[in-house]
């Protein structure tokens, strides 16, 4: 709407940008590099927590991207809560249609046991002709079925060098760390332990800038004002800088604006804090 305004090529803050808008935080850049090592030189299990907003799918995309341009299989599971059965078949078939095995379809009263069968022979293949294999499940924390976490576990018992090698990334809210330990030999399997943080204020500028910069902004559109309210209103949590950036971008065009203050965001946070609560 408000693109052609501010001669943007698209919405800078928008939730839907491709994986090529990721931006490298000091925390994101960390956990991404430790995830990407484990994909291509230690296949095993990976975890990364966080609060909501701070940029947990975002890394989940970034590593899938880099696992695909390395030729990989990944699977992504973005709504966990289904019955191990479905959730196992949910990866196979992902991978089987990846690999161009087709769709591995889920058959009448077919077992967990031959699903996981399905799903490790897909895998031995994959790791025959070298080609990663990555599953990432996002949201972990809503898993509420011991099963489900027991499936995970069985699953990694049949990790093997050279021959049936993947790396299983659960990422979730910070009470996922704790849900994990519950299960020891699966806890005790985790090479990496990945602790999202929000942005720093001057990582906000950055972020900022970035999109913009992503969009096709040719010139300032928030003031130094405005940048240093960003991060006073958001605390580095991405969600917030993304919806308070869009509709401050928003309202700046409504207004006839040439660049956003700190007034105009302070504005437009008590806005979005009204909406929130009504």
């Amino acid at each position: 709407m408000y693109e052609d305004y501010w001669n943007l090529k698209r919405r800078p803050f928008a939730s839907d940008l491709a994986s090529e808008a990721f931006f490298p935080g000091r925390s994101h850049q960390s956990a991404l590099l430790k995830l990407q090592y484990l994909v291509d030189h230690q296949p095993g299990l990976g975890l990364i927590s966080a609060e909501t907003g701070i940029g947990k799918s975002r890394t989940l995309e970034a590593l899938a991207q880099h696992a695909t341009s390395q030729n990989g299989l990944v699977a992504s599971i973005v709504y966990p809560q289904l019955s191990p059965l479905e959730l196992m078949q949910e990866l196979h078939s992902q991978l089987a249609a990846a690999g161009e095995e087709g769709s591995g379809s889920l058959v009448d009263n077919e077992s967990l046991g031959s699903v996981l069968d399905g799903l490790l022979t897909t895998i031995r293949k994959a790791t025959a002709v070298k080609r990663p294999v990555v599953l990432l499940i996002d949201d972990a924390h809503l898993i509420d079925e011991r099963a489900t976490w027991l499936a995970f576990h069985q699953l990694s018992n049949f990790m093997r060098p050279q021959s049936c090698e993947f790396s299983l990334v659960l990422s979730g809210q910070l009470d996922l760390l704790s849900q994990v330990r519950r299960y020891h030999a699966l806890d005790e399997r985790i090479a990496f332990r990945c602790l999202l943080t929000p942005l720093t204020p001057a990582e906000t500028v950055q972020y900022v800038e970035f999109r913009l910069a992503f969009a096709g902004s040719g010139k300032p559109l928030f003031d130094a004002s405005a940048l240093k309210a960003v991060f006073e209103l958001s605390q580095g949590n991405l969600r917030r800088i993304n919806r308070l950036c869009d509709f401050g971008l928003l309202v700046g065009y409504s207004d006839g604006l040439e660049a956003l203050s700190r007034e105009h965001l302070e504005g437009v946070h008590e806005e979005l804090l009204q909406a929130t609560a009504a």
